[in-house]
């Protein structure tokens, strides 16, 4: 046995090492995985998907004449919804 134990502290050695520049090599991986992923990159996302409201008069009226210097607020009564009208604003 006297014989074996140095031999097998070196092959534990061997392996520990080993095993230690898996570690830094993976690390370095990792690292890079890291940097990778604070990187905005193209891709898809969910809608933000809003319930849909049904009321009659959901949307504003149409065919308004709104003053120049003024706006129109529209509020839905089924959902509270507020929209503002502002026509163009063009003076000659």
């Amino acid at each position: 046995m006297g014989l074996h134990e140095p031999n097998c502290n070196t092959l534990v050695k061997k392996n520990i090492m080993s095993k230690e520049n898996i570690k830094k090599k993976s690390s370095g991986l990792e690292q890079f995985q890291r940097l990778a992923e604070k990187e905005e990159r193209s891709h898809f996302e969910d809608l933000d998907v809003a319930p849909k409201c049904n009321h009659p008069e959901h949307e504003p009226p149409t065919h308004l004449h709104i003053p120049f210097g003024k706006k129109y607020v529209h509020i839905c009564p089924g959902c509270k919804r507020r929209i503002e009208l502002i026509p163009p604003q063009i003076s000659f």
